[in-house]
């Protein structure tokens, strides 16, 4: 049911949206990628015995970084569909107007 509700929120944007995604994933990996490549280098000069755990701690920041920047992507996405195809700023405002709000 949650699959059907966002295919008929993007029906109509589909390759906008698609585009934003992808470029948000290439933008994410290239970061992920910069952002790795010092730990990565510094264990390898290190060694194996202890190199890992500066490996394993550029993943970890990595991760750190990126990750936030899809799922913020995605966010906006999905309200901007809401905003553009339901009216939900409309709704926003009008729960704030309503009387049952109690004002102190």
């Amino acid at each position: 049911q949650g699959v059907r509700r966002s295919w008929s929120l993007l029906r109509r944007r589909f390759w906008p949206v698609l585009g934003i995604a992808l470029l948000a994933g290439l933008i994410s990996n290239v970061l992920g990628q910069v952002l790795g490549v010092v730990p990565t280098f510094a264990g390898l000069i290190v060694g194996l015995e202890w190199g890992w755990l500066l490996v394993a701690l550029g993943a970890i920041l990595t991760a750190l970084v990126t990750t936030p920047i899809v799922a913020i992507v995605a966010t906006l996405q999905y309200f901007d569909a809401r905003i553009r195809f339901e009216g939900f700023d409309l709704q926003v405002i009008a729960a704030e107007l309503g009387p049952a709000r109690a004002r102190l």
